[in-house]
């Protein structure tokens, strides 16, 4: 059932084809739907190539976006006239694609076919990466940069140019969100420990240094600071209350979703793979994605970042390969035994084939059922809520009208006027309110702040809030009156407009 190590032997064009188009083809159907918190990034390009500049709200040069890689290159692309909402999903699956075919290529280096592709298959199905990479956001551009900056780190020699290479991956990774530097610091104190060309590795953290300082004297001369505005909002407004929440939560996404058996064994599983990289010297360039899968981990438990699915989706890949590593050393152990052995060998090769097709196909189908209703619940935001909702408010509006909500981004795309974010991450002077509220967002202190012509209310959320405070439902019935109502199903979400203010 396991083939031979292969060594460093050519991967068959054929795996990596099909692996390619099995990607590919397990994300497209999900296109139909966009993450809000894309439009951010999609409003900034446009902004962009219609050459208002860098900025979210015309005239206002405030860093919102935390990928300034990957708005330039949706940038590129605007500006040839393509559709660049379409393209950023493109650019994400075929990326989420590479990422498979890297994966494949990194386990054949091991020895097994099987283990290989068990790894690529549980990437490519995988919830998290499919929804993530089809619907917008920079998630499946993050992950192979971070993939291929691990992978090219883990070379024992960087001569050949290879050290060009890893530079160039590491340099492009920090430009696509902040946090890849994680990856380039794992690279480095491995690298520094294992020896080797130290001289050549330092001239790959050159590259990416040299890439990160053009970006920072570029944002230092047009937004101030290279530090994005949405780093110090979520930090201050979308915290989770503990101190190791992000990281419990990340233990139930990751081990424990099958039930406490199911966690036991999915945690066994991954300690001995880790282990076995630990104590295999062939396998040794697996402790960097090891290394980077802690710090990356502990980064953000320490940071009580939101529980986004866009932050698990990059470790995903590193999950799957310790898992299945670990169920290959399980395997070669109890083969060890020669009564195993021997009842292996009885089971036809045909039948181990039909089994490992059921169960992609078992995947397939659990996956492409789960992620179509994460799509379709995005998807009705979007339809009948974003959309509808920022329409009236271009076509009814004068465009020098104010609007203040905390999920700015469908509303802000299709409305096209001054948006008020009540979350910071666009708003700089919102953050300094929003510090009398840590944790939460100071919606009174806004909205009396700016008065804006038109506030965006949560029903189950904001609005309780306001009515909960006898002197803020006083004010904002003083000073707002509802205009309309939007609902998904799910949630509803209430437009009120400044009372004396005259929708066009």
């Amino acid at each position: 059932m396991i083939d031979q190590a292969i060594g460093h032997k050519r991967v068959p064009f054929f795996d990596v084809a099909v692996l390619f188009v099995f990607t590919v083809v397990m994300r497209l159907p999900f296109t139909y739907a966009t993450v809000d918190d894309a439009f951010i990034t999609f409003r900034y390009v446009r902004n962009l190539v219609a050459g208002l500049g860098f900025v979210y709200n015309a005239g206002e040069s405030v860093l919102g976006t935390t990928t300034p890689l990957y708005t330039l290159l949706l940038a590129l692309f605007g500006a040839g006239g393509f559709d660049l909402i379409v393209i950023g999903k493109l650019l994400n699956i075929v990326a989420d694609a590479a990422s498979a075919v890297l994966l494949y290529v990194l386990m054949r280096r091991f020895g097994s076919r099987v283990l290989a592709g068990a790894v690529a298959v549980l990437f490519v199905t995988s919830p998290y990466n499919i929804f993530y990479a089809a619907t917008g956001m920079e998630t499946g551009l993050y992950t192979f940069l971070a993939l291929l900056t691990l992978f090219l780190g883990a070379q024992n020699n960087l001569a050949r140019r290879r050290w060009l290479a890893l530079g160039c991956a590491g340099g492009l990774l920090v430009l696509t969100r902040p946090d890849g530097w994680l990856a380039v610091a794992v690279v480095a104190i491995v690298g520094m420990i294992r020896g080797g060309s130290r001289t050549d590795l330092l001239k790959a953290l050159s590259v990416i240094v040299a890439c990160q300082a053009a970006w920072t004297i570029f944002a230092l001369g047009y937004f101030g600071s290279p530090i994005p505005n949405s780093v110090s909002a979520k930090a201050l407004s979308y915290q989770v209350s503990g101190v190791l929440d992000w990281g419990l939560d990340f233990f139930r996404v990751f081990f424990i979703r099958g039930g406490l058996l199911g966690g036991i064994i999915v945690i066994s599983l991954f300690l001995v793979g880790l282990i076995a990289a630990l104590t295999n010297k062939t396998r040794a360039m697996l402790l960097v994605f090891a290394g980077w899968f802690a710090l990356y981990l502990i980064a953000f438990t320490l940071a009580r970042g939101g529980p986004y699915g866009w932050y698990y989706a990059p470790l995903m890949p590193i999950f799957f390969l310790f898992v299945c590593l670990g169920v290959y050393e399980g395997y070669k152990r109890v083969c060890a035994i020669p009564t195993m052995a021997r009842a292996f060998q009885t089971i036809p090769r045909r039948a181990w084939q039909i089994a490992a097709l059921i169960l992609a196909c078992l995947l397939v189908i659990v996956s492409f059922l789960g992620v179509s209703v994460d799509a379709q619940v995005e998807s009705a935001f979007e339809r009948e809520i974003g959309q509808p909702l920022g329409v009236w408010l271009r076509d009814n509006t004068p465009t020098s009208a104010t609007v203040a909500l905390e999920s700015i981004g469908a509303v802000g795309w299709y409305s096209e006027r001054y948006i008020i974010d009540e979350g910071g991450l666009v708003s700089p002077r919102v953050v300094a309110l929003n510090r009398s509220t840590p944790g939460d967002i100071n919606i009174l202190g806004i909205l009396q702040a700016f008065t804006p012509d038109y506030y965006v209310a949560w029903k189950t959320w904001e609005l309780e809030k306001l009515e909960a405070d006898p002197v803020a439902r006083s004010w904002l019935s003083n000073n707002y009156e509802e205009m309309r109502r939007y609902d998904d199903g799910i949630r509803t979400w209430i437009l009120f407009q400044r009372r004396g203010v005259i929708a066009r």
